[in-house]
């Protein structure tokens, strides 16, 4: 093999790995369905800190990639581990996972294989990321 071939292949396998590697880690997303009656405001915790407004009786589409989710109804805050999802939440769709939440008196449920709805575990706040 020569060196022209050999170098065009170390390229091709480095960009594969990357590829397989951003695929793995940046296709995640999530559904917030605010079943409270209440608009509220849900913040993914983490160095890049994302807000979504969440209207009563609406379904919103999030990133799902936090450790820790804050959910704000009427002024006062509720913290949810994030970063363990059962494996019967995560739906894939291509090379997409999704889950599926749902909220409601002041506890996010992941919404399980077969609709079961599980809650997510509560933290009195959310770590230091």
């Amino acid at each position: 093999m020569n060196t022209l071939t050999s170098n065009a292949l170390k390229i091709m396998t480095v960009a594969l790995i990357a590829a397989l590697a951003q695929g793995c880690t940046i296709y995640w997303s999530g559904m917030v369905d605010n079943k409270s009656g209440k608009n509220i405001t849900v913040t993914g915790k983490g160095p890049d800190e994302t807000t979504w407004k969440v209207n009563a009786d609406e379904t919103v589409k999030i990133t799902w990639k936090y450790k820790c989710l804050e959910v704000t109804e009427g002024g006062t805050s509720y913290y949810f581990d994030a970063q363990n999802v059962p494996k019967a939440a995560q739906k894939m769709s291509g090379v997409t996972y999704t889950v599926y939440t749902a909220y409601r008196d002041h506890q996010m449920f992941y919404v399980m294989e077969g609709g079961n709805p599980q809650p997510l575990p509560t933290l009195e706040s959310c770590p230091a990321q």
